[in-house]
């Protein structure tokens, strides 16, 4: 699923103009709820950063990966970790890089703010 502060008619418009066909979620109002969270939400400038997340049947992150601005995450790393937790639910070895992996949802906001902060190019480095 995706989800971004836009609202319903833009996600039904953007996903028409796409052909996308998985849900599209508005973390419209409160506006970043979701968002921040995952430590995905900027309030700063009101958006929400391309962040992939692999959640795992129990609620467990398995892979994250919070996009530097401007950049394309592409599908690779999500397809990688997909196939990864497919291959771990099997009993299989294969893991993917473990950016967030074991941990929950909420406990990751710190975590995401920090590499949120690192990745803003006015941030004080």
């Amino acid at each position: 699923m995706g989800i971004s502060v836009d609202g319903v008619w833009c996600h039904r418009a953007f996903a028409e103009h796409r052909g996308i066909r998985f849900p599209l979620l508005a973390d419209f109002q409160p506006k970043g709820s979701v968002g921040e969270r995952y430590g995905a939400y900027d309030d700063r400038s009101g958006v929400e950063e391309r962040a992939l997340y692999v959640i795992d049947p129990d609620g467990v992150v398995f892979w994250s990966y919070l996009s530097p601005r401007g950049i394309n995450p592409g599908a690779d790393g999500i397809l990688n970790a997909l196939e990864a937790m497919s291959a771990q639910r099997q009993g299989a070895q294969m893991q993917p890089v473990p950016t967030a992996q074991g941990r929950s949802a909420p406990d990751m906001n710190q975590e995401a703010a920090m590499r949120r902060q690192a990745n803003r190019p006015d941030s004080d480095r």
